[in-house]
């Protein structure tokens, strides 16, 4: 603390004295009470004629300040200085126990008695929250161990579906691929089927063609030679092997 620097413990013992003096004078038999630089001063009426005379001197020349700022500013710094350990070791040790010392030394006591109080208190809420926590902390680590295991579970179905979703796909592609195949062929067909149909609907054509045709040289035959069939004639004049390969030539020309 600042104080602690600015008065010497022996200023801070000799100010308490002065002030507990103070305290017990009655007012009227005071003359005069001032600051004189780092500690207090006091004149009683019953002190000589030129110790007062002298008092008012410096009192005058402001070497002594009487006015109730500059005196309750020294009684802070005296009290703040009374909570510095180092007065407190010095007072015990030099055995300067004052009234206001005495009266602090209590009141820490009690002081230190609440905070103790407090304390066990304190720790008492404190081991209570402790189990608390503590059972809470057990409750947490069987759910994350419940949670692991449950990710671990859907983590594994994760991984089998992804290799069923591999699987079918692959799957489709190949059934896709099959298809497309299928389809190529399916045209294909279609197609060869179309040309038969064209080539029955021409060879249905031709057939009618070449019956009407048969039956009107059969007939034409028979009424100039009735005696021999058309066909044994012309395998007799080796006609028939030629005119059926020529048929034959012309049959290919047509179909393509």
């Amino acid at each position: 603390m600042t104080n602690c620097v600015t008065l010497t413990h022996e200023d801070v013992f000799a100010n308490i004295k002065l002030l507990e003096k103070l305290e017990n004078l009655p007012k009227k038999t005071v003359y005069g009470f001032g600051v004189d630089g780092k500690r207090f001063t006091i004149i009683k009426m019953d002190d000589g004629f030129f110790a007062r005379i002298w008092f008012s001197i410096l009192k005058f020349l402001k070497f002594i300040k009487a006015d109730d700022k500059s005196i309750k500013q020294l009684k802070q710094y005296t009290f703040d200085h009374l909570k510095c350990n180092d007065y407190k070791e010095w007072a015990k040790t030099h055995y300067k126990v004052s009234k206001v010392g005495i009266k602090n030394l209590i009141e820490e006591n009690q002081e230190l008695r609440s905070k103790i109080r407090e304390g066990k208190c304190h720790n008492t809420q404190v081991d209570s929250a402790k189990s608390e926590l503590q059972a809470d902390l057990d409750s947490n680590k069987s759910t994350i161990k419940d949670l692991q295991l449950k990710l671990a579970k859907a983590q594994s179905q994760l991984a089998t579906a992804y290799a069923d979703k591999e699987e079918q796909k692959l799957a489709i592609t190949e059934q896709k691929k099959i298809i497309a195949e299928k389809g190529k062929k399916s045209k294909k067909l279609a197609k060869d089927l179309a040309t038969q149909k064209k080539r029955a609907s021409s060879y249905k054509k031709r057939k009618n063609h070449y019956k009407k045709e048969s039956y009107y040289l059969k007939e034409g035959w028979k009424k100039e030679h009735s005696d021999i069939d058309i066909k044994d004639y012309l395998k007799e004049n080796k006609l028939y092997d030629a005119i059926h390969k020529k048929l034959h030539k012309s049959h290919k020309k047509i179909d393509k």
